[in-house]
Protein backbone atom coordinates (compact mmCIF):
# COMPACT_ATOMS: atom_id res chain seq x y z
CA UNK A 1 0.00 0.00 0.00
CA UNK A 2 3.27 2.15 0.35
CA UNK A 3 1.74 4.06 3.42
CA UNK A 4 5.02 5.57 3.95
CA UNK A 5 4.06 7.33 0.79
CA UNK A 6 0.22 7.44 1.22
CA UNK A 7 -0.59 7.37 4.93
CA UNK A 8 -4.24 8.63 4.63
CA UNK A 9 -7.26 7.07 2.93
CA UNK A 10 -10.31 9.05 3.15
CA UNK A 11 -14.31 9.07 2.35
CA UNK A 12 -16.69 11.96 2.13
CA UNK A 13 -20.24 11.05 1.18
CA UNK A 14 -23.85 11.62 2.35
CA UNK A 15 -26.24 8.63 3.74
CA UNK A 16 -28.76 7.74 1.33
CA UNK A 17 -31.78 6.70 3.17
CA UNK A 18 -34.02 8.83 5.16
CA UNK A 19 -32.44 8.43 9.03
CA UNK A 20 -33.81 10.34 12.25
CA UNK A 21 -30.53 10.59 14.28
CA UNK A 22 -32.54 12.19 16.91
CA UNK A 23 -33.94 8.87 17.33
CA UNK A 24 -32.58 5.79 19.24
CA UNK A 25 -32.40 2.67 17.64
CA UNK A 26 -30.19 0.56 14.56
CA UNK A 27 -29.95 1.80 11.02
CA UNK A 28 -29.21 -0.29 7.82
CA UNK A 29 -28.04 2.72 5.42
CA UNK A 30 -25.52 3.22 2.42
CA UNK A 31 -23.99 5.93 2.05
CA UNK A 32 -22.81 7.36 -1.53
CA UNK A 33 -19.51 9.41 -1.79
CA UNK A 34 -16.15 9.43 -2.95
CA UNK A 35 -13.34 7.45 -1.67
CA UNK A 36 -9.50 8.24 -1.85
CA UNK A 37 -6.99 5.50 -1.22
CA UNK A 38 -3.29 5.76 -2.58
CA UNK A 39 -4.35 8.79 -4.09
CA UNK A 40 -6.67 7.52 -6.23
CA UNK A 41 -10.69 8.72 -5.92
CA UNK A 42 -13.20 6.66 -6.53
CA UNK A 43 -17.08 6.83 -6.08
CA UNK A 44 -18.64 3.67 -3.79
CA UNK A 45 -21.26 3.29 -2.35
CA UNK A 46 -20.68 1.48 0.77
CA UNK A 47 -23.62 -0.04 3.52
CA UNK A 48 -22.95 0.53 7.04
CA UNK A 49 -25.15 -0.31 10.53
CA UNK A 50 -25.88 3.36 12.23
CA UNK A 51 -26.82 2.88 15.68
CA UNK A 52 -28.35 5.82 17.87
CA UNK A 53 -28.08 5.50 21.70
CA UNK A 54 -28.96 9.30 23.29
CA UNK A 55 -26.32 11.22 21.82
CA UNK A 56 -24.31 9.05 21.01
CA UNK A 57 -23.80 7.98 17.08
CA UNK A 58 -21.84 4.96 16.46
CA UNK A 59 -20.96 3.90 12.49
CA UNK A 60 -19.36 0.45 11.46
CA UNK A 61 -19.22 -0.97 8.12
CA UNK A 62 -16.88 -3.67 6.56
CA UNK A 63 -16.18 -3.22 2.61
CA UNK A 64 -13.70 -4.80 -0.15
CA UNK A 65 -11.71 -3.00 -1.92
CA UNK A 66 -9.71 -3.81 -5.11
CA UNK A 67 -6.59 -2.55 -5.59
CA UNK A 68 -6.50 -2.59 -9.06
CA UNK A 69 -9.08 0.50 -8.93
CA UNK A 70 -6.49 2.26 -7.04
CA UNK A 71 -3.75 1.89 -9.00
CA UNK A 72 -2.25 -0.32 -6.24
CA UNK A 73 0.55 -2.73 -7.80
CA UNK A 74 1.73 -6.23 -5.98
CA UNK A 75 5.61 -7.27 -6.52
CA UNK A 76 6.15 -10.00 -8.51
CA UNK A 77 8.21 -11.26 -5.50
CA UNK A 78 5.00 -11.63 -2.66
CA UNK A 79 2.44 -11.86 -5.44
CA UNK A 80 1.10 -15.03 -4.14
CA UNK A 81 0.88 -13.59 -0.98
CA UNK A 82 -1.09 -10.89 -0.92
CA UNK A 83 -4.77 -10.47 -1.71
CA UNK A 84 -5.52 -8.54 -4.63
CA UNK A 85 -8.64 -7.25 -2.51
CA UNK A 86 -7.98 -5.39 0.67
CA UNK A 87 -10.92 -5.78 3.46
CA UNK A 88 -11.92 -2.40 5.44
CA UNK A 89 -13.17 -1.88 9.04
CA UNK A 90 -14.44 1.14 10.02
CA UNK A 91 -15.66 1.65 13.51
CA UNK A 92 -16.43 5.41 14.45
CA UNK A 93 -17.96 7.30 17.09
CA UNK A 94 -19.58 10.64 17.03
CA UNK A 95 -20.68 12.95 19.44
CA UNK A 96 -22.63 16.12 19.02
CA UNK A 97 -19.87 19.64 19.29
CA UNK A 98 -19.76 21.76 22.46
Amino acid sequence: MESDKYPKASFAGKIIEQVDLQTDGSYAVRAKGKIIIHGVEQERIIKSQVVVAGKRIHISSTFTVPLSEHNITIPRIVYQKIAEEITVNIEADLKPEG
